[in-house]
């Protein structure tokens, strides 16, 4: 009998064990930081061949006005800002590119207990459906030198997960053609997230779930903004 009522409890702590083992897999952390690296290389090559276009465009142009006695003036101009354009897409597309597998030398100085918090926090970004967040370098080694703790760890992850969600509300807006609802939203993200991160240098518990508490009345307000928006889409659709 004792067997059999020892037998939840012992199954109970395995699975809890198990859990905070994956929490504190370093293998897991890397994967989910390069998912995220990968993410803003692909968004910055694309951001660097449509500059390229915009610039082929504008050579164009200037050939077109070089030959017909066009504004050769204005097209240089235009020349001028897109070539600047695509060295600036290009220098973020190379910063992108040097981040591809950094993750293992950062994620190793961190401590065990740093690991656990950010695996925790991105795991909850995953089933939030924000996953992957995008970190850089400098905010990965600033959880280093800071010795960040876990309520540190969690207002950075919740800062981020919001501005994640906001940008995805504008992409949608952004596709739809709604590009100042797009702005909005962006900006409001961008606002958000820099709250949160305005306290990290507040470690405690009380400023932790200030924090959280504030991160889930700001995913309630998002997501009734998109069931607001997907209303009026299915509104506009059903009009004649």
């Amino acid at each position: 009998m004792k067997l059999l009522q020892l037998a939840p409890v012992l199954s109970l702590a395995i699975a809890l064990s198990a859990h905070a083992a994956h929490f504190g897999d370093r293998a897991a952390l890397v994967d989910q930081i390069d998912q995220g690296f990968e993410v803003t290389l692909a968004d910055a090559e694309e951001a660097l061949a449509d500059a390229q276009t915009d610039l082929a465009d504008a050579q164009a142009e200037l050939a077109d006005a070089q030959a017909n006695g066009g504004d050769v003036a204005a097209a240089q101009a235009k020349v001028d800002a897109a070539q600047a354009d695509v060295d600036a897409a290009n220098a973020n597309a190379t910063a992108a590119q040097a981040n591809i597998g950094g993750a293992t030398a950062l994620v190793d100085q961190m401590s065990d207990d740093q690991v656990t918090a950010l695996n925790r926090s991105l795991n909850n970004a995953v089933h939030n459906g924000s996953a992957p967040l995008v970190f850089d370098t400098a905010l990965l080694q600033r959880i280093i030198d800071e010795d960040f703790g876990k309520q540190q760890v969690q207002a950075l992850t919740q800062g981020m997960e919001l501005a994640a969600r906001f940008e995805s509300h504008a992409n949608r807006a952004d596709a739809k053609g709604h590009a100042k609802q797009a702005e909005k939203m962006r900006e409001r993200g961008a606002a958000l997230q820099n709250k949160f991160f305005a306290r990290l240098d507040d470690a405690t518990a009380d400023a932790a779930r200030d924090a959280s508490r504030e991160a889930a009345r700001e995913a309630k307000r998002a997501a009734k903004e998109a069931a607001r928006e997907a209303a009026r889409d299915a509104h506009g659709h059903g009009k004649p």
